[in-house]
């Protein structure tokens, strides 16, 4: 059954799409990109909701005559050795840098529209456009000029490079490549007839390796780096994910072990580890060694470089600490491993870092990027500063009026080095060559309750916490505006004891809330002894499925917490309003309060939340759900949702006769019964 459904920009565009009921919201979103000649984005329903991209038209819920909404993503951004390019937010591409590695795109320019995505080898860049062509530009030798296999690439999937090469996955499954043939794979008529049914192309700096739809892996390009697999073939079997450093190739299999060729120099021979390489869950890998989590939360590493460097290979020193690691991320000598507990073990290239409470690694060649749960993120590097990016340079095209009404975010990357010299070789991981000592730079993202002092009467904050701010005085009916320069929105619930309403953060721009509560003397005692306990606990909660405190603050007898902004706002408003949640949506829900409720029962010592109910859960942009101590009630409920006994309706019955106390059944029964609330939208 065909439907036609309305898709609108920000900008006012809009453009009719039509598609079938069995089809995913993918390929609706990128008929309406095709149509409104834009790159990058999401599909949302009119809720604001964005749409899985996997899911049928059908299952999303999209009917004839809807009206979505294309949101443009950031801005993306590639680079080869000398230089960049971006997909703006109208789909078009600007480039700079060294012409002669794709930084001058003019030549091809009026066919950058509606470009999807980019890649990049050493010397130049690859776009797939909306209609799953591909356009190229930058050094022939490196795969800029792809005219010999135009023809064929249609209907291209993705696209990965090696130092000097593109393979691009076709509709069907087969491959095509174009670039440098000697050398990195730029030519794979060898074992074009075994490229059928490809489901994922993995590339170092000289080789590619296909997974076929059986789970066996062909691979080509130079022999000695992994190009050849003939010597491990019989074993590559039922293979899961490939893990590529810069001469050698390291395979997952289905029962969790894990098979390696290419350059022994490069960790290709893993025979003195196999024995310990069981129920392998992840590989990393930096230039010249690999690092895998076993499932009982261990990591094994080898490689077969004998230099100054073992590029993270040997891990002897720190493998006491790498217990229930959970994220491995690489740089091109030093890997970081995030423990259970939050702390970092890094290890390989000289880099050290002490670093607790991280929920997430994210890795360049040089450096690391970790967020920490307080939402600072604080810069590992261990080598030399990149430049300045640039002032002036080559732009193959203008930012347009289009993708600034769209709200593109044009963060650009520092500008590129010098052309590297002749003879340099090519490599998808470039190093940076030279390091210095490591250093730590933290740059707070939410400065929130900073330790300060200012002029004027001061006000000390109760025990809950050592931070102690001072403000001036100020008028009753002034402004109300923090130390850090905020000011008070609408209001979100009040009470008897407490309000909550937005901030707005002057400086960043960051939406907030605020829950305000008086100290004075007339305040109850149990009351500010509940908000002290309040506080004490839910300073430290970091999960995505809990609402993060963000910092506190006193002064003139009042007592301010920060709290993330959650926008959807609570799932007993959202009930009443468009009803019970269906299957996929109640299934997403659910599983999201049950992991805020594992988050808090496993902790040292287990919190207890006492009050599940959906006044309680708090709904994000995309139905992401996190557990709330507010819901706009009264005001003994914001102060008492770890400490008080709960709401009735979703009480436990040994709660209501006082049989028990109050422990983590008592959750368990609560969440129940939030679930009976979410599917039925009624008590």
């Amino acid at each position: 059954m065909a439907i036609a459904v309305e898709v609108g920009l920000l900008s006012g565009k809009t453009a009719t799409v039509h598609a079938d009921l069995n089809e995913t919201v993918e390929v609706l979103k990128k008929r309406a990109q095709g149509a409104l000649r834009v790159g990058n984005g999401r599909l949302l329903d009119s809720s604001g909701c964005v749409l899985d991209a996997y899911a049928s038209v059908k299952t999303a819920r999209v009917q004839s005559g809807d009206s979505l909404t294309l949101h443009i993503n950031r801005v993306q951004v590639r680079g080869s050795i000398s230089a960049f390019a971006a997909i703006l937010g109208d789909g078009s591409v600007m480039t700079w840098g060294d012409a002669d590695s794709g930084g001058d795109s003019s030549g091809v320019q009026a066919q950058l529209q509606n470009v999807l995505q980019i890649q990049a080898t050493g010397s130049a860049f690859a776009a797939i456009l909306g209609d799953g062509s591909v356009v190229s530009w930058g050094s022939a030798s490196s795969g800029g000029d792809s005219t010999a296999v135009q023809d064929q690439l249609r209907n291209v999937q993705q696209i990965q490079v090696s130092g000097g090469a593109f393979a691009a996955i076709i509709g069907d499954g087969s491959v095509v490549t174009w670039g440098d043939a000697d050398d990195d794979g730029g030519d794979s008529s060898a074992v074009q007839d075994q490229l059928k049914t490809v489901q994922q192309i993995q590339a170092n700096g000289n080789a590619f390796a296909a997974i076929i739809g059986d789970g066996s892996v062909v691979t080509w390009g130079d022999a000695q780096l992994g190009g050849d697999s003939s010597l491990a073939q019989d074993k590559l079997k039922k293979v899961q994910q490939i893990q590529a450093n810069e001469g050698a190739f390291a395979a997952i299999l289905g029962d969790g072990s894990v098979v390696t060729w290419g350059c022994d120099a490069y960790g290709g021979d893993s025979s003195h580890v196999q024995a310990q390489l069981q129920n392998v869950q992840q590989i990393q890998a930096t230039l010249r060694a690999f690092a895998a989590i076993l499932g009982d939360g261990s990591v094994v590493t080898w490689t077969g470089a004998k230099s100054y460097f073992d590029f993270g290979g040997n891990s002897t020193t720190v493998q006491d600490q790498l217990k229930s690691v959970r994220q491995i991320q690489a740089t091109d000598y030093t890997f970081a491993a995030i423990l259970g507990d939050g702390s970092v073990v890094t290890w390989g290239g000289g880099l050290q870092a002490e670093l607790q409470n991280v929920l997430q690694i994210q890795a360049t060649h040089r450096a690391f990027a970790a967020i920490l749960g307080d939402g600072s993120v604080v810069i590992l590097e261990s080598c030399q500063d990149l430049p300045a990016p640039p002032l002036q340079g080559r732009w193959s095209a203008p930012a347009s009026r289009e993708s600034e009404l769209l709200g593109a975010s044009l963060d650009f990357p520092p500008a590129p080095a010098s052309a590297p010299a002749e003879g340099h070789r090519k490599s998808s991981r470039r190093s940076s060559g030279s390091s210095k000592s490591s250093r730590r730079r933290q740059k707070e993202l939410m400065p929130l309750a900073e330790n300060r002092l200012e002029g004027g009467a001061s006000t000390r904050c109760s025990s809950a916490s050592e931070a102690s701010l001072t403000l001036s005085p100020s008028r009753p009916d002034a402004p109300i505006s923090g130390s850090f320069g905020w000011t008070r929105g609408s209001s979100i619930g009040a009470g008897a004891h407490a309000c909550v309403f937005k901030a707005l953060e002057k400086q960043t721009g960051r939406i907030f809330a605020v829950k305000q509560s008086p100290l004075g003397e007339e305040t109850d005692d149990k009351f500010r002894e509940r908000l002290e306990e309040e506080l004490r606990i839910c300073k430290d909660l970091r999960h995505p499925n809990i609402v993060a405190c963000l910092g506190f603050e006193c002064t003139n007898d009042t007592f301010y917490i920060y709290l993330e902004y959650v926008p959807g706002g609570s799932m007993s408003k959202l009930l009443k309003e468009f009803g019970p949640l269906d299957g996929l949506l109640l299934r997403q829900c659910s599983e999201g309060v049950l992991a805020g409720l594992d988050y808090l029962h496993t902790r040292n010592p287990p919190v207890v939340h006492r009050d599940i109910k959906g006044a309680n859960i708090l709904v994000d942009l995309n139905f992401n759900v996190k557990l709330s101590d507010f819901g706009c009630s009264k005001a003994e409920d914001l102060t008492k949702s770890f400490t008080t006994i709960g709401s009735i309706p979703w009480m436990a019955p040994e709660v209501i006769t006082q049989q028990q106390g109050h422990g983590r059944k008592a959750d368990i029964w609560s969440m129940g019964c939030a679930v009976l609330e979410m599917a039925t939208a009624a008590l």
